[in-house]
């Protein structure tokens, strides 16, 4: 029986950490897409000062 426990335990403990990556992910995702939006931003500013 505790061997089942430490089982679902751990597998329980993996589908979390594998949601946490994943939202981590996103959210990387995210700022990098922010990021080049600002910098083509930027960039577009920079041409009609011109």
């Amino acid at each position: 029986i505790n061997e089942m426990a430490k089982k679902k335990v751990e597998t329980t403990r993996q589908k979390k950490e594998e949601i946490a990556q994943k939202q981590a992910n996103h959210e990387l995702v995210k700022a990098q897409k922010q990021a080049v939006n600002a910098y083509k931003k930027e960039k577009r500013m920079q041409k009609k000062k011109k």
